[in-house]
């Protein structure tokens, strides 16, 4: 990095140094800064997958409360989203580690947020299926998913800082 790096941008127009914007990453690497901003794209969008996936689900699937899993219509729907749900939520602990290894302040507190809402979520939508489609497991998976993706959304914000 060049001494003018180090010190300072310079403004051509007037003349004035301004210091560049950084967050404190504790010792982790560019790369693993730039591995937790990936992720975090790659889980929003898998969130909003998600999310469409289950709109659809709710529009276009009917759930017997006998046999629900095989009974369902348009059965490829329901499977495509529980087993999205099930993936997102493994790969957050994926988010997880990725977080504690960019060394960014506060990304691990707000990673774990990410793999609580989606388990709310998975629970909700196991327990929408399997007990009749109760209102409160709707909530629940409502309420995983938008603290999912806000937390995303942050961790994206602060892995783009300290780049």
């Amino acid at each position: 990095m060049s001494d003018q790096d180090q010190a300072g941008v310079s403004d051509m127009t007037s003349g004035t140094r301004e210091t560049p914007r950084t967050v404190d990453t504790q010792g982790g690497t560019r790369s693993a800064v730039n591995d937790l901003r990936n992720i975090s794209v790659v889980m929003l969008i898998a969130l909003g997958l998600e999310f469409l996936l289950g709109t659809a689900t709710n529009l276009y699937v009917s759930i017997p409360k006998k046999d629900p899993w095989s009974g369902a219509t348009h059965a490829g729907l329901l499977y495509g989203h529980a087993a999205l749900g099930v993936l997102l939520f493994l790969g957050s602990f994926m988010l997880v580690i990725r977080a504690a290894r960019s060394g960014i302040a506060g990304t691990v507190p707000r990673s774990w947020g990410v793999v609580i809402g989606l388990a709310l979520a998975t629970f909700g939508g196991e327990n929408f299926v399997n007990r009749g489609g109760a209102s409160w497991s709707s909530l629940l998976m409502a309420v995983g998913f938008a603290a999912a993706a806000g937390f995303s959304v942050v961790l994206l914000h602060l892995a783009g800082r300290a780049r």
